[in-house]
C-alpha cells in the first residue's frame, strides 16, 4: 500500500494511522471496498469532504476570493477507492481504444506537446 501523505483533519482515521498499521488495516479495507464495488455502495461517512480555500498563488491578494481555489480533504478510504477507480476505468478505456485520439489530458504518458503533434498531424492531412 502507498504511503498517502494528506488527508482531511476531521477524518476519524487520520492517514498516518493506516500508514502505520497497513499490514492489519489493508485486508479488511480491502474487504470493505470489494464490497462496495460488489454492492454499488458507498459508505455515507466516506462521501464527506472538508473543502478548504487555497490561495492560488503566493504573491496573490488574499482579499480577492478570485485569487483562491477549492481543495477538497477526503477521508483516507474514499482516497483509496478514488484511486483504485481512476486505475480500472484507464485501463478499460485505453485497452478498448475509447478515447479520442486528440484527449491527452489526464492520460498516462501524455502531455500538450503529444496533442500539439497529434493536431499538427490532422491538419496537415486536411490540406
Amino acid at each position: 500500500m502507498s504511503t498517502i501523505h494528506s488527508g482531511s483533519p476531521a477524518d476519524p482515521n487520520p492517514h498516518h494511522v493506516f500508514n502505520k498499521a497497513s499490514q492489519i488495516i489493508a485486508p479488511k479495507l480491502h474487504t470493505i471496498i470489494n464490497s462496495s464495488f460488489e454492492t454499488a455502495t458507498f459508505p455515507d461517512s466516506w462521501k464527506h469532504a472538508e473543502v478548504n480555500a487555497l490561495l492560488k498563488k503566493r504573491k496573490a491578494d488574499p482579499e480577492d476570493l478570485k485569487n483562491y481555489r477549492p481543495i477538497s480533504l477526503l477521508p483516507f478510504p474514499a482516497k483509496v477507492i478514488e484511486k483504485i477507480v481512476n486505475s480500472q476505468l484507464s485501463r478499460f478505456l485505453e485497452d478498448n481504444s475509447l478515447l479520442d485520439i486528440s484527449q491527452s489530458g489526464f492520460r498516462k504518458n501524455q502531455n500538450h506537446s503529444h496533442r500539439c503533434y497529434r493536431q499538427h498531424q490532422v491538419h496537415a492531412r486536411q490540406r
